[in-house]
Parts: C-alpha cells; sequence; structure tokens
C-alpha cells in the first residue's frame, strides 16, 4: 500500500492492490468531500457547521451521525437503523455503548482507573463481565466471564505501538488473531473472545465502523478523525489527520495530538528484563479483581519487582522527568486553562469577549508546551539510542 498527501498532509490518494483511489479535500476547507476510484464514487461526506462528519453515503446507504452540544458521537445510524448509542461521562470518557447490530441490543458499562484505561466493563445492573490489566498504557490481560463461576484469563501480545496483535490462553494457545493495515483498518481478525482495543487509546467500534479515541472518533479507513482537531494546528495545517500521518511510528491515545511511545520505564536500561517483565505482568494477575475469584499466577519463576539490576542507573532519567512535567503541563493547561494562566492575559481576554485574543493567547501556549515537548522527546531519542 501505498499513499500521497497534499500541502497541508491531508490524503490525496491511495493505492493498493494496483487499485488507485482518490481522496478529494476542497482548496478552501480541510474536510474530505469524497473518495473515488476511476469515475466511481465509493464515498461522499456532510458535515455540520463545527466540520464534525454527519453523513457517510457508501455502497449505496448513507450513515449519519448525531453529535450532542460538546461535539461526542451520540447515536449511529445505517439508512433508517440506528446501530450504535453512546454515553459520556463528566472527562468525556465512554461511559455507555449500546450496540443494536445484535438481537437483543447490548448495553455495556465502562470503569476507567486514574490514568483513563479501561479496566472493567459491566451490565447495566452493575454486574461486571470483563475486567483489563495494564502495564503502563500496554494491555497485558483481559479477564473474560467474570461474572461466572468459570472465568479465564487471555494474555494480550502487543506489537511496537502497543496494540494488540494476539491473545493467549492460559496453555499458550492463540484465542484471538488480528492483523492490521498501517492506519489502523483490520486486515483480518480471527477471533472467539471479542477485543475491541486498537492504536492506543483507541476503542473499536464495530457497529459503525470508527474508533473512540477520547476527543474525537477515528476513521481507519480513511486515516481520519471524524472532526477537527480541538486543539487546532498543534500537529501542523491538517485538522483531520492521524498522528502526523506517521501511524507506524506516533500514536494519538487521546485524539488531540501526534506522541512519540514511551518506553517501559523498569524495563528500558536493561534488555534482559523485558522477558522478566512480561512475566511480571502475568504474575500480577495473582491479585484479586473479583470478589468471588482469585486468578492463579503463571507458570514458572518470576522476576518478583522486574526492575534491572540496581547498579545500572538510567542515563535518561533526567529527560524522562521534564518530558513528563511538560506533558503533564499540556495536559493540564488543556483541560484548565485559567489554571496556568500566571499573568491573567487570557482571563482578561475572556472577560472582554475577545475571541480572537483568547484563542491566540490559548494557541500560543498549547503550541510552545508542545514544541518543547518534541524537543525534550527528541532529546530523549537520542539519549536512548546511545545507551
Amino acid at each position: 500500500m501505498s499513499w500521497s498527501y497534499d500541502a497541508v498532509g491531508a490524503r490525496a490518494s491511495e493505492v493498493s492492490g494496483g487499485t488507485t483511489k482518490t481522496f478529494t479535500t476542497p482548496a478552501t476547507s480541510n474536510r474530505l468531500s469524497s473518495v473515488t476510484q476511476g469515475t466511481t464514487t465509493l464515498r461522499s461526506f456532510g458535515y455540520d457547521a463545527a466540520g464534525a462528519i454527519t453523513t457517510d453515503a457508501k455502497a449505496g446507504v448513507t450513515w449519519t451521525s448525531t453529535y450532542d452540544a460538546e461535539g461526542r458521537l451520540v447515536q449511529a445510524q445505517s439508512g433508517s437503523f440506528t446501530v450504535g448509542s453512546y454515553v459520556y461521562d463528566a472527562a468525556s470518557k465512554l461511559a455507555k455503548r449500546t450496540v443494536s447490530t445484535v438481537t437483543p441490543a447490548v448495553t455495556t458499562h465502562y470503569l476507567y482507573d486514574p490514568d483513563g484505561h479501561v479496566i472493567a466493563e459491566t451490565t447495566p445492573a452493575g454486574v461486571t463481565t470483563r475486567e483489563y490489566l495494564w502495564l503502563g498504557d500496554m494491555p497485558v490481560a483481559v479477564i473474560d466471564a467474570v461474572n461466572t463461576a468459570t472465568p479465564v484469563t487471555y494474555y494480550v501480545h502487543t506489537d511496537h505501538l502497543m496494540r494488540p496483535l494476539k491473545m493467549t490462553n492460559a496453555a499458550g494457545a492463540v484465542a484471538w488473531d488480528a492483523v492490521w493495515k498501517p492506519f489502523g483498518e483490520t486486515f483480518s481478525i480471527t477471533a472467539a473472545p471479542k477485543l475491541d482495543l486498537g492504536f492506543p487509546g483507541q476503542w473499536t467500534q464495530a457497529e459503525n465502523g470508527l474508533a473512540w479515541n477520547w476527543h474525537r472518533h477515528y476513521d481507519p479507513t480513511t486515516g481520519r478523525y471524524t472532526k477537527p482537531d480541538p486543539l487546532r494546528f498543534v500537529d501542523g495545517p491538517g485538522l483531520f489527520g492521524y498522528a502526523r500521518q506517521r501511524p507506524t511510528a506516533l500514536i494519538d491515545s487521546g485524539g488531540r495530538f501526534a506522541q512519540f511511545l514511551a518506553p517501559i520505564i523498569t524495563c528500558i536500561a536493561n534488555p534482559a528484563c523485558y522477558t522478566d517483565c512480561w512475566r511480571c505482568s502475568r504474575r500480577s494477575l495473582s491479585i484479586k479483581f473479583h470478589k468471588n475469584h482469585t486468578y492463579p499466577n503463571a507458570p514458572g519463576q518470576i522476576n518478583e519487582h522486574c526492575n534491572p539490576p540496581q547498579k545500572q542507573k538510567d542515563p535518561c532519567k533526567g529527560l524522562r522527568d521534564i518530558l513528563q512535567e511538560h506533558e503533564r503541563k499540556l495536559d493540564q493547561y488543556v483541560r484548565e486553562p485559567l489554571s496556568m494562566d500566571n499573568r491573567g492575559f487570557l482571563a482578561e481576554a475572556l472577560g472582554t469577549y475577545n475571541g480572537y485574543l483568547s484563542g491566540k493567547i490559548y494557541n500560543s501556549r498549547v503550541n510552545s508546551l508542545k514544541r518543547q515537548i518534541d524537543n525534550f522527546k527528541k532529546q530523549l531519542e537520542e539519549c536512548e539510542n546511545g545507551m
């Protein structure tokens, strides 16, 4: 597969298996208007005033997306049939999902840890049916059928992006196997248990063909989000593209800006620790996830703490610390810009209803932090390559 892009980084064409698709974006807009193959229009799109896709006509059917006042997808329809509906919490995390493509419709509630990872799925009655275990931002295990007498643990195997490739059971047999195209579209999935995890921070929704990515939904078939970047131009003039069109090297865990992957800190200084880290993540399954069940340790001898030898110091620790601090500042400013408005300039602009000035101040601060973060990431990458 290969792609070409226009001057602002929007996809202009895709070549796959000798077939070329053309992506048309008007010169006066970032909004994708159509996808064609030769003289045949494969898809055409309609938008609301905020730039979010409201209609997607494909294969003779018009798909319709409905948004709430915050710009979050609340309903997806295929023709006149509602395939899914969605409810969000105060932090805009997906709290409730109803899939109507099965009979009867299935409603799932999601619970999160403080870092924003899904740790459990429950029924509307509050019964926990599935739990997830994470090592940092990497999924390592799924515990299915938690509400039964025979819960099943699956171990998750990821690629370099921390995107799931396989799940294996306690016997090591493959229970779920995925092959992904570069921008996250599935080439094939062989599955008995389901797994909705995709790119880091994304939760795939088969009923609508999209992936929920916190602040936006993402369409892997176009490599674009369904609405503009809420931070506007932090990743350049293109407002819809995923991870600066570098999906094999960068991620966008929140649907706002591209990021380099953070390594697993406890293992980065000693490659020999990688195996023990993986085993350690499995061993942590011995804790009680549910009041009625305790899950067994993985077999074999395991490094209890999964740390590199103490004598090996991490020469990049200082860079990691300052990078983490700046990422924290950016996240805090995006969430609560007035909390970091030390000189009161933003508050003054907002108080006078000067939208242009307040937007300029806000974007200037965000872009400044983003540039600093990118600089520290490059320095960290150089440091790690020299280790």
